[in-house]
């Protein structure tokens, strides 16, 4: 009776590591053009005057159509609720995210 139990919990396994190293790969590989791509963005969006800062959210609320409500909504919820402390968050994750993927890459070129 034991091994039929175990034998759905390996397919699931088997199924859940089937789905998941695909996307693993996949984040892993994308993550430090996705870092590198907010950084530069960030460094020419604090570089560009207020008013053409201005400009451009503008366009993006335009062209967002229906769900502008919800993307203002969102804006002034992060605004509202500290985006100091969620960009110190994401600058420390994003850091860490490096350290770890320098850290897979040298042990990878050791095996």
């Amino acid at each position: 009776m034991s091994s039929t139990s175990s034998e759905p919990k390996v397919k699931g396994v088997e199924t859940i590591e089937k789905f998941s190293k695909p996307i693993i790969g996949f984040v892993t590989t994308a993550l430090p053009f996705v870092i590198e791509w907010v950084q530069k963005g960030y460094d020419i969006w604090v570089k560009i005057p207020s008013d053409v800062a201005r400009l451009i959210v503008g366009i993006i609320f335009c062209f967002f159509g229906g769900v502008y409500p919800t993307l203002f909504a969102a804006i002034q919820a992060v605004k509202a609720g500290g985006f100091n402390v969620l960009q110190e968050a994401i600058i420390d994750l994003t850091e860490e995210a490096q350290k770890i993927m320098e850290a897979s890459k040298k042990d990878d070129d050791v095996d």
